[in-house]
């Protein structure tokens, strides 16, 4: 090993640098601003409603195609081992 490489910064992975920008986006997040005099209207609540219940639906939806791919994996399992038993016999 050489002098420059002795000297030479570690470089941080892809993995490293999306973990220290999001903690300090966490940070960011954290400094308290000014108190801000504004109004929200009926139509920007009903806008975050929305959101909020695409949200739960796309969640649910994602969980309902999880459950579905680990039933069809262990059916498909346990169906290839109740064909091995049958055919030892």
């Amino acid at each position: 090993m050489n002098e420059i490489e002795k000297t030479r910064p570690k470089m941080m992975s892809r993995k490293e640098h999306i973990s220290t920008l999001i903690i300090l986006g966490a940070l960011l997040a954290l400094i308290p601003s000014s108190a801000a005099w504004a109004y929200i209207d009926p139509g920007t609540g009903s806008y975050m409603l929305q959101i909020l219940l695409a949200f739960f639906l796309g969640a649910l939806f994602a969980l309902k195609m999880f459950w579905k791919n680990v039933k069809s994996f262990l059916g498909h399992l346990f169906s290839r081992r109740k064909k091995q038993a049958t055919d030892d016999r």
